[in-house]
Protein backbone atom coordinates (compact mmCIF):
# COMPACT_ATOMS: atom_id res chain seq x y z
CA UNK A 1 0.00 0.00 0.00
CA UNK A 2 1.44 3.25 -1.11
CA UNK A 3 1.14 6.25 1.43
CA UNK A 4 0.93 9.70 0.33
CA UNK A 5 3.49 12.27 0.73
CA UNK A 6 0.79 14.98 1.56
CA UNK A 7 -1.99 13.19 3.42
CA UNK A 8 -4.03 16.12 3.04
CA UNK A 9 -7.45 15.88 1.49
CA UNK A 10 -8.16 18.59 -1.47
CA UNK A 11 -11.28 19.68 1.47
CA UNK A 12 -9.45 19.67 4.52
CA UNK A 13 -6.81 22.05 1.98
CA UNK A 14 -9.36 24.78 1.32
CA UNK A 15 -10.73 25.05 5.24
CA UNK A 16 -7.27 25.41 6.53
CA UNK A 17 -6.83 27.92 3.47
CA UNK A 18 -10.12 29.48 4.75
CA UNK A 19 -9.63 29.65 8.59
CA UNK A 20 -5.95 30.86 7.45
CA UNK A 21 -7.73 33.62 5.73
CA UNK A 22 -9.86 34.17 8.86
CA UNK A 23 -6.94 34.58 10.79
CA UNK A 24 -5.46 37.44 8.18
CA UNK A 25 -8.33 39.19 8.29
CA UNK A 26 -8.58 39.36 12.42
CA UNK A 27 -4.16 40.41 12.33
CA UNK A 28 -4.67 43.13 9.64
CA UNK A 29 -8.21 44.53 11.19
CA UNK A 30 -5.46 45.42 14.80
CA UNK A 31 -3.57 47.62 12.50
CA UNK A 32 -5.80 50.64 13.74
CA UNK A 33 -5.22 50.05 17.24
CA UNK A 34 -1.62 50.39 16.74
CA UNK A 35 -0.13 52.21 18.99
CA UNK A 36 -2.81 52.67 21.22
CA UNK A 37 -1.94 51.37 24.53
CA UNK A 38 -4.82 52.59 26.59
CA UNK A 39 -6.91 50.27 24.24
CA UNK A 40 -5.69 47.22 25.50
CA UNK A 41 -9.07 45.97 27.27
CA UNK A 42 -10.75 46.04 24.23
CA UNK A 43 -8.36 45.18 22.18
CA UNK A 44 -7.99 41.83 23.83
CA UNK A 45 -11.03 40.92 24.14
CA UNK A 46 -11.67 41.18 20.00
CA UNK A 47 -8.37 39.53 19.22
CA UNK A 48 -7.84 37.00 21.48
CA UNK A 49 -11.06 35.88 21.40
CA UNK A 50 -11.03 35.81 17.71
CA UNK A 51 -7.86 34.10 17.37
CA UNK A 52 -8.69 31.28 19.52
CA UNK A 53 -12.38 30.56 18.29
CA UNK A 54 -10.47 30.67 14.78
CA UNK A 55 -7.82 28.08 15.85
CA UNK A 56 -9.95 25.80 17.56
CA UNK A 57 -12.61 25.72 14.89
CA UNK A 58 -10.02 24.77 12.53
CA UNK A 59 -9.29 21.88 14.52
CA UNK A 60 -12.64 20.62 14.83
CA UNK A 61 -14.01 21.51 11.40
CA UNK A 62 -10.99 19.67 9.58
CA UNK A 63 -10.58 17.08 11.67
CA UNK A 64 -6.59 16.76 11.28
CA UNK A 65 -5.07 15.91 14.75
CA UNK A 66 -2.23 18.21 13.72
CA UNK A 67 -4.32 21.02 12.02
CA UNK A 68 -3.73 24.11 14.91
CA UNK A 69 -0.22 23.38 13.98
CA UNK A 70 -0.46 23.24 10.55
CA UNK A 71 -2.19 27.02 10.72
CA UNK A 72 0.00 28.18 13.09
CA UNK A 73 3.12 27.35 10.90
CA UNK A 74 1.46 28.91 7.66
CA UNK A 75 0.69 31.92 9.84
CA UNK A 76 4.37 31.74 10.88
CA UNK A 77 5.78 31.82 7.67
CA UNK A 78 3.68 34.75 7.01
CA UNK A 79 5.35 36.55 10.29
CA UNK A 80 8.63 35.88 8.26
CA UNK A 81 7.19 38.42 5.09
CA UNK A 82 5.52 40.84 7.04
CA UNK A 83 7.58 40.73 10.36
CA UNK A 84 10.18 43.35 9.35
CA UNK A 85 8.05 45.76 11.10
CA UNK A 86 7.83 44.14 14.17
CA UNK A 87 11.00 42.87 15.23
CA UNK A 88 12.34 40.58 12.81
CA UNK A 89 12.10 36.93 11.87
CA UNK A 90 11.97 36.63 15.64
CA UNK A 91 8.01 37.43 15.07
CA UNK A 92 7.47 34.60 13.17
CA UNK A 93 7.89 32.65 16.38
CA UNK A 94 5.30 34.25 18.12
CA UNK A 95 1.74 32.81 16.48
CA UNK A 96 3.98 29.59 15.91
CA UNK A 97 4.38 29.83 19.75
CA UNK A 98 0.76 29.92 20.26
CA UNK A 99 -0.19 27.62 18.01
CA UNK A 100 2.28 25.02 19.96
CA UNK A 101 0.65 25.46 23.27
CA UNK A 102 -2.33 25.03 21.85
CA UNK A 103 -1.65 21.89 19.94
CA UNK A 104 -0.02 20.74 23.13
CA UNK A 105 -3.09 20.87 25.31
CA UNK A 106 -5.12 18.87 22.50
CA UNK A 107 -2.43 16.15 22.18
CA UNK A 108 -2.31 15.72 26.32
CA UNK A 109 -5.96 15.68 26.65
CA UNK A 110 -6.35 13.62 23.39
CA UNK A 111 -9.07 15.95 21.99
CA UNK A 112 -9.53 17.68 19.18
CA UNK A 113 -11.62 20.62 20.03
CA UNK A 114 -14.65 18.45 21.37
CA UNK A 115 -14.01 19.10 24.99
CA UNK A 116 -14.70 22.96 26.52
CA UNK A 117 -12.54 22.22 29.50
CA UNK A 118 -9.30 21.48 26.76
CA UNK A 119 -10.51 24.35 24.53
CA UNK A 120 -10.89 26.32 27.92
CA UNK A 121 -7.63 25.58 29.13
CA UNK A 122 -5.77 25.71 25.64
CA UNK A 123 -7.10 29.38 25.14
CA UNK A 124 -6.23 30.41 28.49
CA UNK A 125 -2.27 28.77 27.74
CA UNK A 126 -2.66 29.55 24.47
CA UNK A 127 -3.05 33.58 25.03
CA UNK A 128 -0.94 33.73 27.77
CA UNK A 129 2.03 32.31 25.89
CA UNK A 130 1.31 34.49 23.15
CA UNK A 131 0.87 37.78 25.80
CA UNK A 132 4.45 36.73 27.10
CA UNK A 133 5.85 36.30 23.78
CA UNK A 134 4.61 39.53 22.47
CA UNK A 135 4.89 41.79 25.78
CA UNK A 136 8.31 40.32 27.50
CA UNK A 137 10.17 39.34 24.29
CA UNK A 138 9.44 41.29 21.57
CA UNK A 139 8.14 44.37 23.67
CA UNK A 140 10.73 44.72 26.15
CA UNK A 141 13.30 42.81 25.13
CA UNK A 142 13.69 43.04 21.55
CA UNK A 143 11.91 46.97 21.19
CA UNK A 144 13.38 48.15 24.40
CA UNK A 145 10.02 49.09 25.73
CA UNK A 146 9.81 50.12 29.48
CA UNK A 147 6.35 48.44 31.11
CA UNK A 148 5.37 48.80 33.94
CA UNK A 149 5.05 45.08 35.94
CA UNK A 150 1.33 45.95 37.00
CA UNK A 151 1.04 46.48 33.16
CA UNK A 152 2.28 43.48 31.87
CA UNK A 153 0.81 41.46 34.79
CA UNK A 154 -3.06 43.61 33.81
CA UNK A 155 -2.31 42.35 29.89
CA UNK A 156 -1.38 39.04 30.79
CA UNK A 157 -4.40 38.24 32.80
CA UNK A 158 -6.75 39.92 30.34
CA UNK A 159 -5.11 38.12 27.50
CA UNK A 160 -5.52 34.74 29.56
CA UNK A 161 -9.29 35.31 30.56
CA UNK A 162 -10.21 36.62 26.93
CA UNK A 163 -9.30 33.64 25.47
CA UNK A 164 -10.27 31.16 27.77
CA UNK A 165 -13.45 32.78 27.12
CA UNK A 166 -12.86 32.44 23.22
CA UNK A 167 -12.44 28.91 24.13
CA UNK A 168 -15.83 28.69 25.49
CA UNK A 169 -17.30 30.89 22.35
CA UNK A 170 -15.05 28.01 20.00
CA UNK A 171 -16.69 25.26 21.68
CA UNK A 172 -20.48 26.61 21.36
CA UNK A 173 -20.00 27.71 17.77
CA UNK A 174 -18.11 24.21 16.74
CA UNK A 175 -21.10 22.11 18.50
CA UNK A 176 -23.37 24.13 15.94
CA UNK A 177 -20.75 23.14 13.21
CA UNK A 178 -20.84 19.87 13.71
CA UNK A 179 -23.32 18.88 11.82
CA UNK A 180 -22.92 21.05 9.14
CA UNK A 181 -19.65 20.85 7.88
Amino acid sequence: MKKALFPLSTKQIVQIALFLAALLAVEFSTVVAAGAMWLWFAFDRYYCTALIVIYVLCARVTGLRFAVLILGLCEALLGLVFGAAYGGPLFALYPFSEALALQGVFLVTRTNGEDLKADMLGGALFGLVGGIFFLIIIGMWMMKQVLPFWYVGLRLLSIAVTSAVGGYVAYRVGNRLKGVV
